[in-house]
C-alpha cells in the first residue's frame, strides 16, 4: 500500500503560547491532505498514532466531523445529534463505563 503524501502547511511555535508548561524548542508542524477514506489506507499512521509516535486530526468536512485518535483512544466530534447518538450505538463497547462515556 502506498502512503499518502502530505503537504507541509505551518509550524505551530507551542512554548510561545504556553512556557509554563511546555518546554523550550516545543512545536508542531502541520501538514494537510485532501482524500478520501479507504478502508486501511491509514493504518500506519493509525499505528503510529497509536505508539505515541505521531499525532493527527481527521476533518470529515461534509458532516463537519472531527476524529482525534491518540495513543489510548479517540475523540469524536459530531455537531449532529442524531448522527452522534447513531455513533454512540455503533461504537458502544468503545465507551468508558461512566455515565457521560469519556
Amino acid at each position: 500500500m502506498i502512503e499518502p503524501t502530505f503537504i507541509y502547511f505551518y509550524q505551530f511555535d507551542i512554548y510561545a503560547n504556553s512556557k509554563e508548561f511546555i518546554s523550550e524548542d516545543s512545536f508542531y508542524d502541520a501538514y494537510f491532505l485532501k482524500t478520501e477514506w479507504e478502508s486501511n489506507k491509514f493504518n500506519s499512521i493509525l499505528k503510529a498514532i497509536a505508539n505515541d509516535k505521531k499525532r493527527a486530526i481527521f476533518i470529515v468536512r461534509k458532516s463537519k466531523i472531527i476524529i482525534a485518535p491518540y495513543d489510548s483512544g479517540v475523540d469524536f466530534i459530531i455537531p449532529d445529534n442524531e448522527l452522534k447518538d447513531k455513533a454512540k450505538f455503533k461504537f458502544a463497547y468503545w465507551l468508558s463505563e461512566r455515565e457521560e462515556g469519556l
